[in-house]
C-alpha cells in the first residue's frame, strides 16, 4: 500500500509519458504456479489446489512486470518505489489454462497531477498464441512525483471507476484468518518481494506496526468469496472484477468479505463487494464489483 509522503523525495517530470504497448516475454505458467498461487490465497476449491486451472487474480502475474517496465520508461525507475496500487479491474475473455504460453503487455494511458504526487492509469493485456485472455486497468499513485499541468492528459482508453454504491443486506459473507506467513507465501507465488511486504523493519521504517498483506493477496482472498457466492447461481465463471484498496492489512488479521448480488438470471449474474479488517472496522477494500456468466 502506500508510503509517506516525507520519505519520498520531490521529483517535477514536464513531459506527457504515454507511450506504446511495452511486451513481456513469452512464458510458461505451469501447474505447480497454479497450486502455489492457489495456496498463498487458501484456496479450498479442489480443482484450483490440483493446478488444474488458474485463480482468476492470478492474470496480475503475466503483466506485473510490464507495468514496472513501462513505469520506468516514462519516469525513470525510481516513482513507484515510492508509490500505492490504488485501484485494480480485471476483464476476463477466456481462461488461461496451466502449460500453454502467454505474456503480458501495458502501456499507460492516463496521467494526472494529484496534491501529493502522481495519478497514473495503466492499461494491461494477457494473451495466448491464440489471442487475448484478459485485460486490466491499474490505477496506480507516485508520492512525491508531480507532473507540469500542461502534462496532465489521457489518451481516451481509461476504464471508468464504478459508481460508489454501499453493501447493504449482503446476499454472502466469507471470512479469512491472514496470518504472516501467508504474506510470505504469496510474495513467493507472485515473485512480488518488496520489502514491506517481507521486513518488518523495513515496514516499521515507514510508519507500519508490521509487514502488510500485498493489495492483489487481499483481492484474491475476496475473490473466492465472490466465486463462493456465485456458485450458487448455477454454472457461471467471473467475467468482470475490480476494486479500490482502502487501507492496509497487518497480519494477524481477520477479513471478511461482505458480497451483494444485485442482478441474476440463468445465464448470469452482477454485484459489489467489500471487504473489512473486522477488528478494526475499518474497510480495506471498497467500491468492488463483479460480473458472471456462462462459461
Amino acid at each position: 500500500m502506500g508510503v509517506p509522503t516525507n520519505s519520498v523525495d520531490a521529483r517535477i517530470i514536464s513531459r506527457t509519458p504515454f507511450n506504446d504497448w511495452v511486451e513481456g516475454q513469452w512464458r510458461v505458467y505451469d501447474q505447480f504456479s497454479a497450486q502455489l498461487f492457489a495456496r498463498a490465497l487458501g484456496e479450498h476449491d479442489p480443482e484450483l489446489l490440483a493446478g488444474r486451472r488458474f485463480c482468476e487474480t492470478f492474470a496480475i502475474l503475466p503483466v506485473w512486470q510490464t507495468q514496472e517496465l513501462v513505469i520506468d520508461e516514462a519516469f525513470g525507475p525510481e516513482p513507484m518505489v515510492h508509490g500505492v496500487h490504488g485501484e485494480q479491474r480485471f476483464e476476463f475473455i477466456r481462461p488461461m489454462e496451466p502449460g500453454t504460453e502467454v505474456r503480458g503487455r501495458s502501456k499507460i494511458v492516463s496521467v494526472r497531477r494529484r496534491e501529493k504526487g502522481t495519478l497514473l492509469s495503466v492499461s494491461s493485456e494477457v494473451l495466448d498464441r491464440k489471442g487475448l485472455l484478459s485485460r486490466q486497468q491499474g490505477i496506480l499513485f507516485a508520492l512525491g512525483v508531480w507532473l507540469d499541468p500542461q502534462c496532465e492528459a489521457a489518451s481516451g482508453e481509461e476504464v471508468l471507476a464504478p459508481q460508489p454504491g454501499d453493501v447493504v443486506s449482503p446476499t454472502f459473507e466469507g471470512n479469512w484468518n491472514a496470518e504472516p506467513s501467508q504474506v510470505s507465501l504469496y510474495a513467493k507465488a507472485s515473485g512480488d518481494h518488496f520489502d514491506v511486504h517481507t521486513d518488518e523493519a523495513y515496514a516499521k521504517l515507514l510508519g507500519y506496526p508490521s509487514i502488510i498483506m500485498h493489495g492483489m493477496c487481499t483481492m484474491g482472498i475476496a475473490t473466492r468469496s465472490i466465486r463462493d457466492c456465485v456458485d450458487g447461481y448455477g454454472d457461471l465463471r467471473l467475467t468482470s472484477l475490480g476494486v479500490r484498496f482502502s487501507a492496509p492489512v497487518v497480519p494477524p488479521v481477520r477479513l471478511v468479505t461482505r458480497v451483494k448480488v444485485e442482478h441474476a438470471t440463468a445465464s448470469e449474474a452482477s454485484g459489489r463487494f467489500e471487504t473489512l479488517d473486522i477488528e478494526r472496522d475499518v474497510v480495506v477494500l471498497s467500491l468492488g464489483y463483479f460480473a458472471a456468466g456462462r462459461p
